[in-house]
């Protein structure tokens, strides 16, 4: 159940900055390492940070761009500078997610966060997952 609500809000994240920011980003074109830790508070142990490697460019700034899974919408996204912020809802899952994301680039590199809240019965789960990358060298 984590590692699905865990790849959700990835793949939110991810379809987020795709859509949106594309062209008003400074950044390179290169191979990036791409490092994403998961925060979940009252979490008896950490979920271990994960590092991938993938081509990024202008038109693609963004790793793995997933379909944005069904039954989630995004009312909100806004671009300032390369600074992209936004909101996401998915209420068809069980139970419902809400999350707010920003990501800033800066040439080689990016660092954002994406704050997460899963509504379910019992209490709500907050979950916050930040990411940074940096441009390592030419794509492969």
């Amino acid at each position: 159940m984590l590692k699905k609500y865990v790849f959700v809000c990835l793949a939110v994240f991810v379809c987020m900055v795709v859509a949106s920011a594309a062209m008003a980003i400074d950044m390179n074109d290169g191979k990036w390492e791409i490092s994403s830790r998961v925060e979940i508070p009252g979490m008896p142990m950490q979920i271990p940070a994960s590092t991938t490697t993938e081509c990024l460019t202008k038109d693609k700034p963004a790793p793995a761009p997933p379909q944005m899974p069904a039954g989630c919408e995004m009312p909100d996204i806004k671009i300032s500078g390369n600074t992209v912020t936004w909101s996401v809802n998915c209420t068809q899952f069980t139970p419902s997610m809400m999350s707010k994301g920003t990501i800033t680039y800066q040439g080689d590199s990016f660092e954002g966060v994406v704050e997460n809240e899963m509504i379910q019965k019992g209490g709500n789960m907050h979950m916050t997952v930040r990411m940074k990358g940096k441009r390592i060298g030419a794509c492969d």
